[in-house]
């Protein structure tokens, strides 16, 4: 499968074509993502070496106490957007790029840090809706074995389709997961929508989902090094953009192979068409030509 890009690749061309190629001209651009977020690109007449970037992000009021509030680029947002951002240096091209994961991965960031010094007891149980019908889990876990070792994060994501289709190839692909076994990458299990996992039920109010729960459970070794641990947060946020994607690759190669397979059979069906009434021409074995006659009834 394809491992999606972390970043926005629209939003880095339209802040990097004024900041680093030199275009200066006037512009305003909105845009949005598969995962809910929006962007508004603002290039005011006559400032044309500053670009303005507002973003409006799903469930901004749950991780707007993990965020830096003292970023010297902020600006005052646009009404309908809940941060501003003022850039004019090269450097804040890929900043705006990756604007969605650090805002939405900012209470991951924290959580993978506590993790990475080995003791998670202090990672308080959170609960991102970051679709109108799903949501992501984060809760701490600890050793079966020795209860007071809080060695482990699960995360647990809430998945929904409004598409019957959809929501089946979703369940699969969960399912293939679950089972599925990768050298060093964190556990995984699929819990049926009746059947939400513990970390879920004890913790929150399960949501009404079609597909079902998708649980990863990561330990210190996963995010033991800064990459490792910017890796992790580009997988979790990113994870069900992945799925998304997927679903929608499938489905787009089933009619390809089937608009395939019906253009096979029409050629089959038009050669099978007689072109003439007359009667055909036939031979025996022998290579004597001769005409069957109508039956008498």
């Amino acid at each position: 499968m394809l491992k999606l890009e972390s970043h926005c690749r629209i939003l880095e061309e339209l802040v990097g074509s004024r900041l680093v190629e030199g275009k200066r001209e006037a512009c305003e651009v909105t845009l949005s993502d598969l995962g809910y977020t929006r962007y508004k690109v603002v290039v005011e007449p006559g400032e044309e070496e500053k670009v303005k970037v507002y973003v409006d992000v799903p469930c901004f009021e749950v991780v707007k106490p993990y965020l830096d509030c003292d970023d010297p680029k902020a600006i005052e947002p646009e009404p309908g957007y809940h941060l501003g951002y003022l850039c004019d240096e090269a450097s804040d091209v890929e900043k705006m790029s990756y604007l969605r994961r650090d805002l939405l991965g900012a209470p991951f960031r924290r959580a993978f840090d506590a993790l990475a010094r080995g003791d998670t007891s202090k990672v308080e149980p959170l609960e991102l809706p970051w679709r109108p019908t799903e949501a992501v889990y984060l809760v701490a876990g600890n050793d079966p074995a020795n209860p007071n070792h809080w060695d482990r994060l699960i995360v647990v994501y809430a998945v929904d389709f409004e598409d019957e289709s959809d929501a089946a190839m979703a369940r699969v692909v969960l399912q293939q997961f679950a089972q599925t076994k990768v050298g060093n990458a964190p556990p995984c299990h699929f819990n049926e929508a009746t059947k939400p996992p513990l970390e879920v039920s004890t913790n929150f109010s399960p949501r009404e989902v079609g597909v079902g729960y998708l649980s990863f459970v990561l330990f210190q070794a996963h995010v033991a090094t800064d990459a490792r641990r910017l890796k992790a947060l580009d997988l979790v946020v990113g994870f069900r953009n992945y799925l998304q994607y997927h679903i929608v690759a499938a489905k787009t190669s089933l009619h390809i192979r089937m608009r395939a397979k019906i253009v096979d059979w029409l050629q089959v069906l038009n050669r099978a068409v007689r072109t003439s009434h007359d009667p055909r021409e036939m031979k025996t074995a022998q290579g004597r030509t001769f005409t069957r006659k109508a039956s008498k009834k």
